[in-house]
């Protein structure tokens, strides 16, 4: 009896490949993990960034009334269409002509409470560098919030001279 129970409790070499397989496996969950995350998180910046453009699109075109409507729930409670409306297409007025766009930072912030000026969530703001006809460079700050279905909705737009 002895001898049969130090058999069982002694590893035979299906066992080792089994658990060296299985090690294998739990090494390249870990990785896909920890990749899957680090991928969507890139994933949701390109999301963003691309929404940035579309948003620029829109004010470069005079449509800021209508990105009032896709904009995020929290700033539609507190900032009526119009005043919306005609906010963006000032700022807007004091750029100038583009010749060039490109995105130069992505912050994300995460706010853990309410805030009196800022409901928790994901926010996110995206300064594009922009080459305008006349030679000058402005920066245009966007900023987002993720709503509770993953899409991200703009929360307001600020053009400026410096960083």
């Amino acid at each position: 009896i002895s001898s049969h129970c130090t058999a069982i409790l002694r590893p035979t070499p299906k066992k080792q490949t089994m658990q060296s397989a299985l090690k294998k496996l739990l090494a390249f969950v870990m990785f896909f993990t920890i990749f899957a995350s680090s991928f969507a998180q890139e994933a949701s910046a390109d999301r963003i960034i691309e929404t940035g453009f579309q948003v620029l699109g829109a004010i470069d075109s005079g449509r800021a009334a209508e990105l009032w409507e896709e904009a995020s729930p929290t700033v539609k409670a507190r900032i009526p269409k119009a005043e919306w409306a005609r906010s963006m297409a000032d700022a807007r007025q004091k750029v100038g002509a583009v010749a060039e766009r490109t995105w130069a930072s992505v912050v994300r912030i995460r706010y853990i409470e309410d805030t009196p000026s800022m409901p928790a969530g994901l926010y996110a703001n995206v300064d594009y560098s922009t080459r305008l006809r006349d030679g000058r460079t402005v920066l245009e700050l966007l900023s987002f919030r993720q709503e509770a279905d993953g899409t991200w909705r703009v929360t307001g737009y600020i053009p400026r001279q410096t960083q």
